[in-house]
């Protein structure tokens, strides 16, 4: 099951969510926290049992999200780091050392035509 938060909604809650997905059916239920205050989502991470941390590479990204990323790594239970659009242009040397890990996985990034065609065909690219 998917519950994800509507972008311009700013009115649903993380606690409320929570609660909801408490009683969802299913044995894996994914929750999109992006757009959701950072104190509820350090309050409820340590609850979830696994954690997707996914991370855009880009230089002004990372440094705006290093607080945030520091927290959610310490209160997450064993958070698995994903590196969102992945491509050639990234320092990787840069990127371990910003991490402190080389142990995160990647999505590559793909042809932005590819994934906009296949949306409208109502396909995987």
């Amino acid at each position: 099951n998917w519950y994800l938060k509507h972008p311009g909604d700013d009115t649903a809650e993380v606690l409320c969510a929570m609660k909801m997905l408490a009683l969802a059916p299913g044995n894996l239920v994914l929750f999109d926290a992006s757009r959701a205050d950072h104190d509820l989502v350090l309050n409820m991470i340590s609850d979830v049992d696994l954690t997707y941390i996914v991370i855009d590479p880009s230089p002004a990204k990372l440094l705006e999200g290093e607080k945030y990323l520091d927290q959610l790594r310490e209160k997450a239970k064993s958070p698995i780091l994903l590196v969102n659009k992945f491509c050639d242009g990234i320092h990787r040397g840069q990127l371990r050392r910003f991490l402190g890990t080389q142990d995160y996985c990647t999505l590559q990034a793909e042809n932005l035509s590819k994934l906009i065609k296949a949306e409208y065909n109502c396909s995987l690219p």
